[in-house]
């Protein structure tokens, strides 16, 4: 298994090129560690890096906070540091917030998949520093999906549908590092005036996912627990919107489609006609927790990823909420999921897949028209867009 180098390490290594006479912010959380699974703000600290602000994503500083939770201001007790949420009374550093700073350092962990907001996070403080002048400097990370672009799964944004969990137009699963993704908002969006330094990672190849290389696993949030989670998220989220549990709360958190009225045995014999590449069904039975069902008996499938290599996530998500609404349909029912972003939680789908016509095609007998469904996941001159920026091999 191959030893990789993320941003962070590299600069461990050589750290000339660094002003560390100059006032820093760091946009960051505890899950973004460095290839010995330290925390980069002491690592930057070590290297005696002045860190005057911290700005934390969604979940907080200390990377547990519930998902779609305000997330206040803080001070880092032992540093006495200011923490200032960017998921909380403001998505942008504020001018106030920057006045004592010559330049933002970012590292913040990568999912993958355009609904997981760190990636949107990193585009307002893009568009801060452009607003302000300020350098950034960003620490890049492999994609855990891997970056083979031909595994690249949308649909493309529909302008109606961009939110906080889609602010661009890239497909659910991208293909790119934060450092290409930032590089491409950079040109797309006109930023030609943003001081943009990126660090890449070393020994890292497109074709690599997290289960191929070596990097100490942090949870980047309390529901996505273990690399395993890393793979199935991406096709479970959607659940979400529904009236099914995907485990939240519970040790399967992200790997199961459970609830009261799921018939085992009829689930995953279905699922199993189908013969999804790359993924197997197995039974579930948990006692849910949180908002839906909670201490109730829940049944249904649980995915394991069998070769990542083969597996769709998206697709196989599609497929799954077909199957269930289809076997179930006097069950199952589309559910708001209040946020932060979205306080009504409606038309929550709609804003994961960044598409109506996904929810269109679940809603017309999706398990007579399966062919139907691969070009709706199509990623139109997505790779084209891409040829520019990529910055590996």
């Amino acid at each position: 298994m191959v030893a990789i180098k993320c941003g962070i390490d590299r600069l461990k290594i050589d750290s000339s090129k660094m002003d560390l006479h100059l006032h820093y912010g760091l946009i960051t959380n505890e899950s973004a560690v460095d290839d010995q699974g330290t925390p980069i703000l002491k690592v930057l600290l070590d290297l005696e890096f002045k860190i005057k602000t911290i700005f934390s994503p969604e979940h907080g500083f200390k990377a547990n906070g519930a998902d779609g939770s305000f997330q206040p201001h803080g001070q880092h007790a032992r540093l006495n540091i200011p923490i200032v949420s960017l998921y909380g009374d403001q998505l942008s550093p504020s001018e106030e917030s920057l006045k004592q700073l010559d330049a933002l350092i970012l590292d913040l962990p990568n999912i993958g998949v355009r609904y997981y907001t760190y990636l949107w996070t990193m585009m307002h403080v893009m568009e801060t520093c452009v607003a302000y002048q300020k350098p950034l400097i960003l620490l890049d990370r492999p994609n855990p999906l891997g970056g083979d672009l031909s595994m690249s799964e949308g649909p493309m944004m529909q302008p109606a549908s961009l939110s906080f969990i889609g602010s661009w137009n890239v497909p659910i699963r991208f293909g790119l590092t934060l450092g290409e993704l930032a590089l491409l908002i950079k040109k797309e969006k006109g930023w030609h005036r943003l001081d943009l330094q990126i660090i890449p990672t070393a020994h890292w190849k497109r074709y690599m996912n997290c289960a191929q290389y070596q990097y100490p696993f942090v949870p980047p949030s309390p529901a996505i627990t273990d690399l395993d989670t890393i793979f199935t998220y991406p096709a479970l989220c959607y659940l979400e919107a529904t009236n099914i549990s995907e485990g939240r709360g519970t040790e399967k958190s992200f790997k199961v489609a459970v609830a009261p009225w799921i018939h085992i045995q009829s689930l995953i014999s279905n699922l199993e006609k189908l013969d999804i590449k790359g993924l197997r069904f197995d039974e579930s039975v948990l006692i849910a927790k949180g908002n839906k069902f909670n201490q109730e008996t829940c049944f249904g499938a649980k995915l394991v990823v069998t070769d990542p290599n083969l597996f769709r996530p998206v697709y196989c998500g599609m497929i799954l909420l077909a199957m269930i609404k289809s076997l179930f349909a006097d069950q199952f029912r589309w559910m708001p999921y209040p946020t932060h972003v979205n306080r009504t939680g409606e038309d929550h789908f709609v804003r994961l897949t960044g598409s109506t016509k996904l929810k269109h095609w679940l809603e017309h007998a999706p398990l007579e028209n399966l062919d139907g469904l691969t070009p709706l996941l199509a990623c139109e001159g997505w790779v084209h867009r891409c040829q520019s920026i990529m910055l590996y091999d």
